[in-house]
C-alpha cells in the first residue's frame, strides 16, 4: 500500500525543475486514510509535514523520522491551505471560522484576518508568505456553499485575493476571479501565480486558468494584467507566437499591450466570458488607454 508507486513517475519539462529533487526521486504514498487532503506544509527543523483533512475537520502530522501519522489539531475548523512563515510558524486558512490564522511557537492561535471592510471573508483557501513577511491568500466561497467543508452561509464579499502586510493591514490585491484557488510565487517573487477553478460551481467559469499578478506594492486589481503582459512580452524574441486566455472585457486592452497581430478568430469560453487569443510579439508596446 505504501512506498513507491508503479507507473507514477514524472517528466521534467523545464530544466529548472530538476533542481528541486535528487535524481533517484520517486513518487511515494506516505499515508492513506484521509477523506480529502490538502495544504501540505513542511517544517524542516522538526522533519514533519502538516496537512489538512478538510471534511474530517482535522489537521494531520506526518513524521519523517518514523513514518507515523497523527492528529496535529482536531477539530481544526475545517482548515484548508497551510504554509510556514519566515519565523517558522504555521499559517492556516480556515473554512469554518472564515479566517486566516497563525499558530504561535507556544501553541496559541492568532487570527490574522477574518473580515474586509466590515464584511466577513468567504472561506480562505490557500496561502503563501512572501520574503518580506506579507501573507497572500485566496478567498473563494467553497467553504460556505455546503456544510461538507465548513458551514453553509451567504457570501458577504466577492471572491478576491488578499494580502496581509507585516503591520497587519489587509489589502485586496486582485478581484478578477471566479474562484481563486491555489497560489504560488515565482522564484524571484515578481509574480504571483493564481489558479482559478471557477468551473467547479459556475458553468461559465474557467476549468483551470492560471493567472499571474505583478506583486509590486502598487499592483491592484485588473490593471496588473496588462502590465504583466507587457513585461512578459518584453522578454520574448520578436515574432514569437503566444496564446492568452483572458476575460472578454480585457481583450481591447491586450490588443494594445505589445501584440502586433491578433489571430484570425477569438474562441469563446463560457458564453463569451473567456476568450482565447493567438498573437505574435512585435515592437515596443503601444500605449494602453
Amino acid at each position: 500500500m505504501f512506498g513507491e508507486l508503479e507507473g507514477c513517475g514524472f517528466e521534467v519539462v523545464d530544466d529548472a525543475f530538476a533542481n528541486c529533487f535528487v535524481g533517484h526521486a520517486k513518487v511515494e504514498r506516505l499515508w492513506s486514510g484521509g477523506r480529502w487532503l490538502e495544504g501540505p506544509a513542511w517544517f524542516a527543523a522538526g522533519r514533519y509535514l502538516v496537512f489538512s483533512d478538510i471534511p474530517n475537520e482535522r489537521l494531520m502530522r506526518w513524521d519523517e523520522t518514523d513514518g507515523s501519522v497523527s492528529a496535529f489539531r482536531s477539530p481544526s475548523r475545517h482548515c484548508n491551505g497551510n504554509t510556514v512563515d519566515r519565523q517558522g510558524r504555521l499559517v492556516t486558512c480556515e473554512h469554518l471560522s472564515r479566517s486566516v490564522t497563525r499558530t504561535e511557537h507556544d501553541g496559541s492561535v492568532t487570527t490574522l484576518a477574518a473580515s474586509f471592510e466590515g464584511k466577513r471573508l468567504n472561506s480562505p483557501n490557500d496561502v503563501v508568505v512572501k520574503s518580506d513577511g506579507g501573507i497572500w491568500f485566496t478567498d473563494p466561497s467553497y467553504g460556505i456553499l455546503t456544510d461538507y467543508e465548513g458551514a453553509r452561509a451567504e457570501p458577504e464579499l466577492p471572491c478576491h485575493v488578499y494580502r496581509i502586510d507585516p503591520d497587519g493591514t489587509l489589502a485586496k490585491v486582485a478581484d478578477d476571479f471566479v474562484k481563486p484557488n491555489g497560489l504560488a510565487f515565482s522564484p524571484d517573487e515578481r509574480h504571483l501565480y493564481i489558479a482559478d477553478t471557477g468551473a467547479t460551481h459556475d458553468p461559465d467559469g474557467p476549468l483551470v486558468c492560471i493567472h499571474s499578478v505583478v506583486t509590486r506594492p502598487d499592483a491592484r486589481g485588473r490593471g496588473v494584467a496588462v502590465q504583466l503582459v507587457r513585461e512578459y512580452l518584453s522578454a520574448l524574441p520578436l515574432h514569437t507566437e503566444v496564446a492568452l486566455i483572458a476575460r472578454a472585457h480585457h481583450v481591447p486592452l491586450y490588443q494594445g499591450a505589445g501584440f502586433v497581430s491578433l489571430g484570425p478568430s477569438a474562441v469563446e469560453h463560457g458564453a463569451g466570458v473567456w476568450m482565447e487569443m493567438r498573437m505574435e510579439t512585435g515592437g515596443p508596446a503601444d500605449k494602453v488607454a
